[in-house]
């Protein structure tokens, strides 16, 4: 754990330095395998979600699964959330 941190830290310091150097990052378009123009939009969605919450928590942002695998944890994390708030609504009324 403390090794991610100082990595996570080490990589912070890095991009800071090349943006004060004025050195552009090079980054891609996100990709996917996803045939479905929705389908693949929902999915890079739930992937660079993912991607923020696990820097929100300290971890690298490399997301250890694909945009589509993100976007199944995703609904099935919903689903979970809404069958909870239904069974509560039900028996608050």
């Amino acid at each position: 754990m403390a090794a991610a941190c100082v990595q996570a830290a080490d990589v912070r310091h890095l991009l800071i330095g090349e943006l004060e150097a004025g050195i552009d990052a090079q980054a891609g378009p996100p990709r996917t395998r996803l045939r479905n123009k929705m389908l693949a939009a929902a999915a890079l969605q739930a992937g660079t979600s993912r991607r923020l919450t696990r820097l929100g928590k300290g971890k690298p942002s490399k997301a250890p699964y694909s945009p589509a695998v993100a976007l199944l944890l995703e609904r099935l994390v919903r689903a979970r959330r809404r069958r909870g708030y239904l069974t509560w609504l039900r028996r608050a009324a």
